[in-house]
């Protein structure tokens, strides 16, 4: 029985040692390591293939941006010129219109001897002053007076600031009548030249006294 037990020990041994003469292969992501018969042990380094890293071609993305950022700005500039011309052109329009009505005013109150050397004389002695102007174009009959007396008391309260207690009237359709106290002779000959200016009208006569 010990024979027999010794025997299969030995034999067990033997084939272990018969195992480890075979060739060993390991693999590893770094070694290879192979045992050859001869008894030299040889380890290849396997090949790393690197690729190259590639760079990406520049694209027109950034041009093409800053392009559209000039042709924007350049947009918003001419945008802003024509506004700026559009602005000075009503300006100059404006003050063009407004100057041709001051003439033409200046006009009419030589014309209606409004000046405050020709009503001075009369202002002082408390008299009236009766003006006229031409009848032709004027509308008579079937005036309305209530939509006249508007006009002409919106006009000179306008033109003529400053009167005191100032009152229109309208007598025979077509004439004015002016009521009130006034700081100056300047201010009774706009108010009496923004009546006579008024549409309608065709005679005012102005009982207008200077504040004393």
């Amino acid at each position: 029985m010990k024979n027999t037990l010794l025997i299969t020990t030995l034999t067990a041994g033997l084939v272990l040692a018969s195992g480890c003469g075979r060739s060993t292969r390991t693999d590893t992501a770094a070694t290879d390591t192979t045992t050859y018969p001869s008894g030299t042990a040889t380890t290849t380094t396997p090949t790393t293939t690197t690729t190259p890293r590639t760079t990406a071609p520049m694209t027109s993305t950034s041009t093409e941006i800053d392009q559209a950022a000039s042709r924007t700005t350049g947009a918003i500039a001419d945008a802003g010129r024509s506004a700026a011309d559009a602005t000075r052109g009503a300006a100059r329009e404006t003050g063009d219109a407004m100057r041709r009505a001051g003439d033409t005013m200046s006009a009419e109150m030589r014309e209606w001897r409004l000046s405050a050397q020709d009503l001075d004389a009369d202002l002082r002695a408390n008299r009236e002053i009766v003006r006229t102007k031409s009848t032709a174009g004027v509308t008579t009959g079937n005036v309305d007076k209530s939509a006249l007396k508007s006009n002409v008391e919106s006009k000179v309260k306008t033109q003529a600031m400053g009167i005191n207690d100032l009152d229109v009237e309208i007598d025979r359709e077509t004439e004015v009548v002016l009521t009130g106290e006034a700081q100056s002779v300047q201010q009774v000959s706009q108010a009496m030249g923004a009546a006579l200016s008024t549409a309608g009208v065709t005679k005012v006569t102005s009982k207008i006294k200077l504040k004393q």
